[in-house]
C-alpha cells in the first residue's frame, strides 16, 4: 500500500522562550491543578485543566504572540466572562463540547465560576508558517487571527482535539502515535480553515450573550444614528467578523435589521397617531420624507400615505 510522509522543514529562526514552554507558562499564570499534559512531535503541546473547587478564578494568558490556543470544554462551566484585547467576547455559562480558538497575542483573559475540566492545545504560529513555506501556501495565515468559537465538536480542528482526550484515556501502546497524528492533522485543518472561501468557512454566530446585548441596544437606539462600527463594538467583535456573525444569527445584515425595526415602528405610528409623514420619518431615524417614503414602499408595497388611508 502506498504511503506518505508529511515532513516539516527544520526551524532555523530563533525560537521564542514561549514556544517550547507554553504549558509551564500557562500553569504558572492560571495556578490550577491539571490532570495531564502532552507534547507532540511537531511542537504542539497542551494540558488538561481539572478545577475542582467552585470558587471564581481569574484566568490570564501570559504567553506572548507565539501561539494559537484551542480550548475544548470537557465539562459544563457554570459561568465564564471572556475578553480579548480588553473587549468582552462571552458572558454566561458554557456547555460541554463548546470550544474557542484564539491567538495568544490577543490577550485572552477570563474569569470563571464553578468547577470545570478543559483541554488546552497550544499551536505554535511558527509551525503554521513553516508548513506554509514548505508547501508554497503563502498568504493563507491572516495577519490577525479571528476569535472562533462553537458549541459542539463537529469542526475538524476540534475533533482532532477530542481525539487527544481519547488517546490519553486509552492504554494502547499506539497512544503516542495517535497524539502525533492528531496534532499533525490539526495543522492541516487549521490551514484549510484559513484558506477556505468565506462561504465555506464555518459560519460564526453571535453568542447568546452577544445577541441579547444587541437586542437590548437596538431596542433603545434603532431610531438614532447607528453605524456598523457601533454595533460591532457592542458585540465586542471586529466589523468584518461581526457582520458575518450577525448575518448568521439574524438572517439579514445589521443595517437591514435596523431599517426593519424603523419601518415597523413607523407603521405603528401611521396607524396610531396623526403625526405628519415627515415627523414620523424623522422620529423613526430616516433622514427625510423622500428617503422614508421610498424605503417604506419597497417594504410594504404602498406609500406611507396610502398605508395610513388603508388602515382608516
Amino acid at each position: 500500500m502506498p504511503g506518505y510522509c508529511y515532513k516539516l522543514p527544520m526551524i532555523t529562526d530563533p525560537v521564542s522562550p514561549d514556544a517550547d514552554a507554553a504549558v509551564a507558562i500557562m500553569k504558572k499564570g492560571w495556578n490550577l491543578p491539571t490532570a495531564w499534559d502532552f507534547d507532540a512531535a511537531n511542537g504542539i503541546t497542551g494540558t488538561f485543566w481539572d478545577k475542582r473547587c467552585a470558587a471564581s478564578h481569574h484566568l490570564p494568558c501570559n504567553l506572548s504572540d507565539t501561539h494559537l490556543i484551542l480550548s475544548l470544554n470537557a465539562s459544563d462551566i457554570v459561568h465564564a466572562d471572556v475578553s480579548l484585547e480588553g473587549r468582552r467576547q462571552y458572558f454566561g455559562g458554557m456547555k460541554r463540547g463548546s470550544w474557542m480558538l484564539v491567538a495568544s497575542g490577543s490577550a485572552p483573559d477570563a474569569v470563571t465560576s464553578g468547577a470545570f475540566s478543559l483541554l488546552h492545545v497550544y499551536i505554535p504560529i511558527r509551525l503554521l508558517r513553516d508548513a506554509c513555506n514548505a508547501y508554497d501556501l503563502g498568504g493563507i495565515i491572516p495577519e490577525k487571527v479571528a476569535y472562533l468559537h462553537g458549541t459542539n465538536s463537529g469542526h475538524p480542528v476540534v475533533k482532532h482535539a477530542a481525539d487527544l482526550i481519547a488517546a490519553h484515556a486509552g492504554q494502547d501502546r499506539l497512544r503516542r502515535l495517535q497524539i502525533d497524528t492528531s496534532c499533525q492533522s490539526m495543522v492541516t485543518e487549521i490551514l484549510r480553515a484559513f484558506d477556505a472561501p468565506t462561504d465555506q468557512v464555518d459560519r460564526l454566530s453571535l453568542t447568546p450573550w452577544q445577541r441579547a446585548r444587541l437586542e437590548e441596544y437596538l431596542k433603545e437606539e434603532f431610531c438614532n444614528d447607528i453605524d456598523l462600527a457601533q454595533l460591532a463594538d457592542v458585540a465586542g467583535l471586529s466589523k468584518y467578523h461581526f457582520l458575518r456573525a450577525f448575518k448568521s444569527s439574524f438572517q439579514r445584515t445589521p443595517m437591514a435589521e435596523v431599517t426593519e425595526r424603523r419601518l415597523s415602528h413607523a407603521a405603528d405610528h401611521l396607524r396610531e397617531n396623526r403625526l405628519s409623514i415627515t415627523q414620523i420619518a424623522l422620529k423613526c431615524g430616516f433622514s427625510d420624507h423622500s428617503h422614508f417614503s421610498a424605503t417604506f414602499k419597497r417594504r410594504f408595497g404602498v406609500t406611507p400615505s396610502r398605508y395610513r388611508r388603508m388602515d382608516q
